[in-house]
């Protein structure tokens, strides 16, 4: 176990952070879409559903561009508070999930560093709202029995839906992102050394 994390580490992990959160926002943004035509439940299609698999490990920047002009008309589908709450509930998540599957490689002082490094995404004042990061953003997961119902929650309260079937489709596809993403490239960032 090592005491703190290299520079490269750190760097990373917030890249990793950087890919994931556009595509969990994207799912959101993709489902709450269908949900609202219809007001039911409707899975996104296979064919979504395939072209969204396309997007994991893939820089926002690199995404093809009928599917990086969908997610911006998706963006302004909601008003703009939304978004940015949205989002900020994406990173949290993100967040601790990093934070998480980090904890096993490093020291208290190595992950306190970890999460300070990547907390520091909230310093663009002209992206996030003043609150961003709330005071328990990161302890409203750690200290939950079930991370996933916490999701739920959460979500719930932010995209401002209360159907349980739309937020568990939701938290569904957010919460396999650390299982079977996130953690094989955590420890390949580990083991790197």
């Amino acid at each position: 176990m090592k005491s703190k994390p290299s520079q490269e580490e750190l760097e990373a992990l917030k890249f990793g952070m950087s890919i994931y959160a556009p595509i969990c926002l994207y799912l959101i943004l993709k489902e709450l879409s269908f949900y609202k035509i219809s007001k039911t439940l409707i899975p996104a299609d296979a064919e979504i559903k395939g072209e969204i698999k396309k997007l994991y490990g893939v820089p926002f920047g690199e995404w093809p561009p009928h599917i990086k002009e969908d997610w911006y008309k998706l963006s302004e589908s909601l008003p703009l508070e939304q978004i940015k709450k949205i989002s900020a509930e994406v990173h949290y998540f993100l967040i601790y999930s990093m934070g998480a599957l980090s904890s096993k490689y490093l020291e208290e002082e190595g992950q306190t560093m970890v999460l300070d490094f990547l907390y520091d995404i909230f310093n663009d004042r002209d992206l996030w709202n003043p609150e961003d990061p709330t005071e328990d953003c990161f302890s409203k997961y750690r200290k939950s029995p079930n991370t996933f119902t916490t999701l739920i929650d959460n979500l719930g309260s932010v995209i401002a839906e209360r159907d349980p079937l739309l937020t568990t489709s939701l938290a569904i596809d957010i919460a396999g992102i650390p299982k079977f993403f996130l953690a094989p490239a955590v420890d390949k960032i580990f083991a790197a050394k």
